[in-house]
């Protein structure tokens, strides 16, 4: 606590370690509700000190900014849960899926609902107090929108971590205004290690100049670059051996058709063709955002397979391999810029361990920025 003056009074200890507080509000009840990322709770602390921690329901959901609502409720972004949650000022917490957008940043809008910003697909989200969710698209590719406050001017303004600039939603009509208009794109620097897990900065950014699609990645001292082709960059965990995160473009690669091993152009409906495939066993195909550009995900498991197949060919005359036995994700991304990404992972044929290496693999793709050539 400070005075005016600057001058500390006083400091209260979190009751949980590594509680790791970010955001703070005053409540309409007169106490100041916060963020404690780490304890994955809301917290709330009256003038006099006194210390009450609520539980959010949904696990690691990495809580980051909250804001009061227009019902007097205070609402909050889960980043890893894909939610925005509410807690009543008697501490119940009701959530609202916002699938595939990761917000972040949250403000009360002059129209009476919440407005987010999203992480992932370059999108501001809009979510009534009733729980009905729009979705407004950002022009600028690949912004990476992150905070968002309600203006003087009635309207919501929000920053673009990845585009350089400041964005304005104009209510009550709610257009989103060229952010060009407030300040010239500029190349995206972050020289330095941050706290990526609270979002607070990026971690150094890898751009490839060999790679022909304009695309930077963050990630922290557990990966590497492995392999920096005109056609295809790996990412390698270094202390997991096995653990590869794969770009690869398949305009003019080929695919091992698994029953005659005649090599095939990479099919325009990928996720068709994997489905036949008799020694894999897939998930259904869902719909993802990788750098802002829309993608198909899918898992795959291999059931009969005895022994090493080639599985990609590359134009540069890289072969990747699919081992048994075999646990994977891949995404493919149909159009960025003309090129389609095909994105992979297969780390491991152990189930339990597939689980956390893709929340691993995840926490990369999300910093995945691609940018017009």
């Amino acid at each position: 606590k400070l005075s005016t003056a600057g001058k500390l009074l006083a400091e209260y200890v979190l009751p949980k370690e590594n509680s790791r507080p970010v955001g703070m509000v005053l409540g309409p009840d007169g106490a100041f509700w916060f963020i404690e990322a780490g304890a994955n709770q809301i917290g709330r602390i009256t003038v006099d000190g006194e210390i009450t921690g609520y539980a959010i329901p949904s696990a690691s959901s990495f809580p980051l900014r909250l804001t009061v609502g227009p019902d007097k409720a205070l609402w909050f972004t889960m980043y890893g849960a894909n939610k925005i949650g509410r807690i009543s000022l008697e501490g119940k917490i009701t959530t609202f899926d916002v699938a595939g957008m990761q917000p972040v940043g949250i403000a009360a809008g002059a129209d009476g609902a919440l407005w987010f910003t999203s992480f992932q697909s370059t999108e501001i989200g809009r979510l009534t107090v009733n729980g009905v969710l729009t979705k407004l698209s950002v022009p600028t590719y690949a912004a990476v929108p992150y905070h968002i406050a309600a203006g003087p001017d009635g309207n919501l303004w929000f920053t673009e971590q990845q585009g350089n600039q400041i964005g304005q939603i104009k209510l009550p009509v709610a257009t989103i205004v060229a952010p060009t208009a407030f300040g010239a794109p500029k190349a995206f620097k972050q020289p330095f290690e941050c706290d990526h897990f609270l979002l607070l900065c990026a971690p150094p950014t890898f751009s490839s100049k060999t790679f022909k699609l304009p695309m930077s990645v963050s990630f922290g001292p557990a990966w590497h670059v492995l392999d920096d082709y005109p056609d295809l960059v790996t990412l390698q965990k270094k202390e997991q051996v096995g653990w590869q995160l794969g770009f690869n473009l398949v305009n003019n690669a080929n695919l091992t058709d698994p029953v005659d091993g005649h090599l095939v152009p990479f099919p325009d409906d990928f996720v068709s063709w994997i489905k036949s495939d008799p020694n894999l066993a897939t998930s259904e195909a869902t719909e993802v955002m990788v750098g802002g550009i829309k993608g198909i995900q899918i898992d795959i498991r291999s059931t009969t397979m005895t022994k090493k197949r080639g599985f990609l060919y590359l134009t540069s005359g890289i072969i990747w391999n699919l081992d048994p036995p075999a646990i994977g994700r891949f995404i493919l991304l149909n159009n960025v810029n003309g090129e389609r990404v095909f994105i992979w992972f297969v780390p491991t044929g152990d189930a339990d361990k597939f689980k956390d290496a893709v929340e691993e693999a995840q926490a990369v793709l999300h910093t995945v920025v691609f940018s017009k050539p």
